[in-house]
């Protein structure tokens, strides 16, 4: 059987060389009886046709080519593998940090949304210089004080605005002044908390005291008593100097009870008395050059009476 299928074997190369030789596409195979492409057929067509013919020359080529391609393949499934799995990764991960950040976020914020710490339920505070001091100590009346005159500014800033939109120099030196004060406010209420650094009160008080002598300038001399009524802005006015007189009494208090940062609260206490002389004069500059109802009334010493004088007259712009 060996012999005969050598035999066969060399049989089957001879017609398929012979086949070639003649450059022929085509032979029969002997024992089948079926057409065999030869090896120029193949090399004609240039490339295998994957059906793993007899004599294509591309069949090895094809072969190796298709490990190759598969073992590509297998490659990229896994390095496809590797990188899924790792974006997979990537997410969880950032997920619970991001579950992480938002947890401590939320902490932060619930913590800072606080406003009550229950630490002042027995009737003491603490201020910033660390002492912890009754909520009527004299401290703390100042500092309510300033805090109220603080609302009050604000308040009257507000309703002075519609009488100075038509004079720009009355309003640079009222308005600007209210808010100016206000923010000068918050450094006094520092200071008698205990945090004496960056006063500017004393460099502030030459600006106030020319700012008060303009507007001043532009009234009338003061003979008489003035009655805060009539216009919203002038007892917006009038209702901030009386809160600031009382803040000033409480501050000249504790610089006399306070023997600690005397000098600092003093400049305070001189300020909130020359910001009461401004409301005041404010208050006169606002009847003044707004109201047509009387505002000052005399007082007649021999009969011991307040005069009423007569309805103002329109008084020109200034």
């Amino acid at each position: 059987e060996k012999r005969l299928c050598m035999s066969t074997t060399i049989e089957i190369e001879e017609l398929h060389r012979v086949a070639c030789e003649r450059g022929d596409e085509l032979y029969v195979d002997p024992n089948s009886g079926l057409s065999v492409f030869t090896e120029y057929a193949h090399k004609a067509r240039g490339y295998c046709c994957g059906s793993g013919c007899r004599h294509c020359p591309y069949r090895d080529s094809q072969r190796t080519r298709a490990q190759l391609s598969t073992k590509r393949n297998f490659r990229e499934v896994c390095v496809w593998l590797m990188t899924f799995v790792v974006a997979i990764w990537h997410l969880l991960s950032g997920l619970v940090l991001f579950d992480r950040r938002k947890h401590k976020n939320a902490e932060r914020q619930h913590k800072k949304s606080k406003l009550y710490t229950r630490g002042g339920d027995a009737g003491y505070t603490r201020l910033l210089a660390g002492a912890r001091i009754a909520k009527y100590d004299v401290v703390v009346e100042a500092m309510g004080d300033i805090d109220e005159l603080s609302t009050k500014l604000g308040f009257a800033a507000f309703h002075c605005q519609p009488w100075l939109l038509r004079r720009g120099k009355w309003r640079s030196l009222v308005v600007d002044r209210l808010h100016t004060s206000q923010e000068m406010l918050l450094e006094a209420g520092a200071i008698l908390a205990g945090n004496v650094t960056g006063n500017r009160f004393a460099s502030t008080l030459a600006t106030l005291e020319t700012e008060l002598d303009t507007l001043d300038a532009a009234l009338p001399k003061l003979r008489n008593f003035v009655l805060p009524r009539a216009l919203i802005s002038t007892l917006a006015l009038h209702e901030a100097r009386v809160v600031c007189r009382r803040a000033e009494r409480h501050v000249w208090k504790l610089v006399h009870e306070e023997a600690s940062e005397v000098d600092a609260t003093t400049q305070v206490a001189i300020f909130l008395n020359r910001l009461s002389d401004f409301l005041f004069v404010a208050a006169r500059t606002a009847a003044h050059f707004h109201s047509r109802q009387p505002t000052e009334l005399s007082y007649d010493v021999k009969k011991s009476r307040i005069l009423i004088p007569s309805p103002l007259s329109e008084p020109a712009d200034g």
